[in-house]
């Protein structure tokens, strides 16, 4: 199952993402669409099945996200 959230605004939201003592590079990325909008799905590369899903991301990019917008703190991956 994954987790959908609708109109996440970079600069204005923040999400916190647990990564229950997973290391930080088991998190990634991906562009994707969803009924034809951008969006980015991020999921763990040990479960592929299970994540969260960015929808209406605009010009944003899943890689820009990771490198960009994303810091890794104390076993959590804070996105703004």
């Amino acid at each position: 199952m994954r987790r959908r959230i609708s109109n996440f605004r970079l600069g204005l939201d923040q999400l916190d993402v647990d990564l229950f003592g997973a290391a930080n590079s088991t998190m990634m990325a991906f562009d994707t669409t969803v009924n034809g909008a951008k969006a980015i799905a991020l999921a763990s590369s040990a479960d592929l099945a299970h994540g969260v899903v960015l929808l209406n991301t605009d010009s944003e990019t899943a890689s820009n996200l990771l490198t960009s917008d994303t810091t890794f703190s104390s076993g959590h991956a804070l996105i703004t």
